[in-house]
């Protein structure tokens, strides 16, 4: 955080001095390097309703017996899973690419991580849930993994053949809450907010198979957990059945006098963060800015 912002540093790293007494002729021109490593205990870029981490890199320029100029340049800050940092106990996955020739020596933590992640990303996990109410069975869900890359599609899949209550209408949304700590909340009572980023509605009253996809923006932020907010993801159902067989008729369409019933139901998935190169062109591109 700059002098003349609201806020408070909760990363930061030393000034550097690239050059000074520079003095350039008319047409002349040179150009310094500047490298710095995030620190690994900062959170991620996220821009909320209740809390906001922003990463800027904070330029200064001053020209003999002038002002100190400022530019403030923001970038965004993706961050890998804890359990998949580089550690003694976890190995480093198998070359995925067989014509890539790496050299161990050279590999970095963060390649490393980037091929861990992309191995556990590959190995199928499907989960089947069992959809009831107090009135019986209304169908079955399928969800193919739980872990999902940003830029991915959240595919469900859902049967009907085998429930004894008619659902007529189904509606998936795509969710992530973000919440904070009582002892951070600015506002009384308002500790969690929902962020919406797709829904979709459809009709089954005369389908016995449905499937839904719903696309990760690749420009959200991932799940992550620190000092002053929890960001979690979800998957919320809203399904509409029907009470007496009678309500749906053969002409696709539900009686007048139907009797219905809705049921709510809330399934969390986890959100890691994806190849950087993959997110490259959603993210802001490279800009050259005049200080």
């Amino acid at each position: 955080m700059s002098l003349g912002e609201k806020g408070k540093t909760v990363v930061s790293t030393e000034a550097v001095v690239l050059l000074c007494d520079l003095e350039l002729g008319p047409g002349e021109s040179k150009s310094y390097t500047y490298t710095e490593s995030i620190p690994e205990d900062g959170p991620p870029s996220w821009s909320g309703r209740l809390v906001r981490y922003s990463y800027k890199l904070c330029v200064g320029a001053q020209r003999l017996s002038g002002t100190v100029q400022m530019l403030r340049i923001p970038f965004t800050v993706l961050k890998i899973p804890g359990s998949l940092q580089r550690s003694e106990t976890v190995q480093s996955p198998s070359n995925p690419n067989p014509f890539h020739v790496t050299d161990n020596d050279s590999t970095n933590d963060t390649e490393e991580a980037l091929q861990q992640l992309a191995a556990d990303m590959s190995k199928k996990a499907s989960l089947t849930y069992t959809l009831k109410n107090r009135h019986g069975i209304v169908g079955k869900l399928l969800l193919f993994k739980h872990v999902y890359r940003l830029g991915d599609s959240v595919v469900v899949s859902f049967d009907f053949t085998a429930a004894a209550v008619k659902c007529l209408q189904l509606c998936v949304t795509l969710q992530c809450c973000e919440a904070v700590p009582e002892q951070y909340s600015v506002k009384k009572r308002q500790y969690s907010h929902y962020h919406t980023y797709g829904s979709q509605y459809e009709y089954c009253s005369h389908v016995n198979k449905l499937h839904v996809s719903l696309p990760i923006p690749p420009n959200c932020t991932h799940t992550f957990t620190s000092e002053l907010v929890c960001l979690e993801w979800q998957l919320n159902f809203d399904f509409v059945t029907s009470l007496s067989g009678s309500d749906v008729t053969n002409h696709w369409r539900i009686t007048d006098d139907a009797s219905m019933e809705t049921m709510n139901w809330t399934l969390p998935i986890t959100v890691v963060t994806a190849d950087p190169v993959q997110l490259q062109d959603a993210l802001p591109c490279t800009q050259i800015i005049t200080l």
